[in-house]
């Protein structure tokens, strides 16, 4: 059980980032989520459904880009 919320908060912080956000900000989700089961779909599609950021951020390149550094 702990490894899968390890991953699941890895998934969740490199989504963070792709948002432009602080990857810190996957625990309070993660959380939330083990808190209110029936809130987790509403969340998690909401975190996985919205368009990360147009080009580079300073977590990274846009992987969506198409031009490859």
């Amino acid at each position: 059980l702990f490894l899968f919320l390890v991953a699941v908060c890895h998934t969740v912080a490199k989504r963070m980032h792709d948002l432009g956000l602080s990857g810190w900000w996957s625990i309070p989700i993660v959380a939330a989520c083990w808190s209110l089961p029936p809130l987790t779909f509403v969340v998690l599609g909401l975190i996985f459904g919205l368009k990360g950021q147009v080009g580079e951020n300073h977590y990274g390149p846009d992987p969506l880009s198409s031009h490859p550094r």
